[in-house]
């Protein structure tokens, strides 16, 4: 996937730091420069010959004495832009309320991956293993917004990102995709591994949201899954993976449908 907006923007946000620091530092030696040759008479020749030596000690040491500070505050502007960069590319990748990745992160991620399996498939190496993607939607999540508020809407999705950060495998990856639905992507996962790591999770869920300890709730989320081979496109797999959401929807809820036929093809 190509370079982001927010990474181009903290690029030129960076290399315009940069050259502001260079600029002002070039403008002080040359300021420097002209105020110790305006005050010697620097431009009259014998000058030049009587005092050269002076004048360029004088205007290296006024240099310093005004650029070194100077630099400091820039160091430290230049610190301060770095740290609200950082601060912006992580929140544009995160979610703000449930800590996951964001969409926009969680789909750069997989094409990643997955731009790395075809790469490694066109130099000749070896078979990577296939991957599963899991899309997870709390039940009747309109009606617990409408009996208990928003407030406690809002914490049962906090509730859901921490259990999937928790629970899903090392190297694993969590998005939330929109509203109340994540997306699960596990990497090196056949049929058998996913439908376990989704039936985890499920479990997980109902009992973390028992835990909140808010009488008269019950949350239970259905669960969508496909395995795929390297190389695949997102968009594809999504809407293999939501369409089984679909049916784990209309089948009662609370359930997990895995498409395990043979892995959706590049």
């Amino acid at each position: 996937m190509g370079t982001s907006l927010t990474d181009w923007m903290a690029n030129i946000s960076r290399h315009n730091g940069m050259v502001f620091c260079v600029a002002l530092t070039l403008l002080l030696v040359l300021a420097a420069e002209a105020v110790v040759t305006l005050s010697l008479g620097y431009f009259e020749p014998q000058m030049m010959v009587d005092y050269g030596l002076a004048v360029v000690l004088a205007a290296g040491g006024t240099t310093a004495f005004l650029a070194f500070p100077t630099l400091l505050v820039l160091m430290k502007m230049t610190r301060r832009i770095d740290l609200m960069r950082q601060q912006l590319v992580q929140a544009v990748r995160t979610d703000y309320l449930t800590g996951t990745l964001s969409r926009a992160a969680f789909m750069e991620t997989f094409e990643r991956h997955q731009t790395r399996a075809k790469r490694q498939l066109e130099n000749g190496g070896a078979q990577p293993c296939c991957d599963a993607l899991l899309v997870i939607d709390a039940d009747h999540f309109k009606k617990i917004n409408d009996r208990f508020g928003h407030a406690v809407g809002d914490a049962v999705l906090t509730m859901m990102g921490r259990v999937l950060h928790t629970t899903v495998r090392p190297g694993d990856h969590v998005g939330r995709l929109g509203g109340e639905e994540f997306g699960v992507y596990l990497t090196g996962c056949d049929a058998s591994a996913a439908r376990f790591v989704a039936e985890r999770l499920r479990l997980a869920i109902s009992k973390a949201a028992e835990d909140l300890g808010i009488q008269g709730l019950r949350v239970t989320v259905s669960v969508g899954a496909v395995v795929f081979e390297p190389a695949c496109d997102f968009a594809r797999v999504f809407e293999k993976a939501d369409a089984k959401l679909y049916n784990a929807k209309d089948a009662g809820r609370d359930k997990v449908i895995l498409d395990d036929a043979v892995p959706l093809a590049a």
